[in-house]
Parts: C-alpha cells; structure tokens; sequence
C-alpha cells in the first residue's frame, strides 16, 4: 500500500504518465534493494555497509530505468 502510495505521488509530482513497465521494474527495484539491505543487516554487516551495498545497486537500477524511459535500452 505505501509502494502504491509513493508511486502515485510521484507520478502526480512528475506531471506526466510513467509506463506500466517502467513502474513494475521500479517497484521491482524497491523490494529487491529492500530486501537485500535487509540480508546484509541479517548477515551481521554494519549499517554503512549495507547501506552503500544498496546504494550501488539502486543507482545502477536508476541508469537502467532511465535509459528504459528514454528507450535508449535495447
């Protein structure tokens, strides 16, 4: 419901329409860096390295949303 949530806000916020597979591959990035932020802690590694672990993958989940956005991904 909050995923819902925050995506609708930000489609409202961006002001125009986010296609359907680039809203599923976001919410997929969203549970999955959850998620694994989540097993790093679990697996007893510090909180600055669970954080900078997820960071990475989030801005390589970010180029490829934004290359899909622009349809530069093939």
């Amino acid at each position: 419901m909050a995923l819902r949530l925050a995506l609708d806000l930000a489609h409202a916020a961006a002001g125009h329409d986010v296609r359907p597979r680039i809203r599923g591959r976001a919410a997929d990035a969203t549970r999955r860096l959850r998620a694994r932020h989540e097993a790093l802690r679990a697996a007893g590694k510090r909180p600055c390295v669970a954080n900078v672990a997820v960071a990475r993958e989030l801005a390589c989940w970010v180029w490829e949303i934004g290359r899909s956005a622009e349809g530069t991904l093939g």
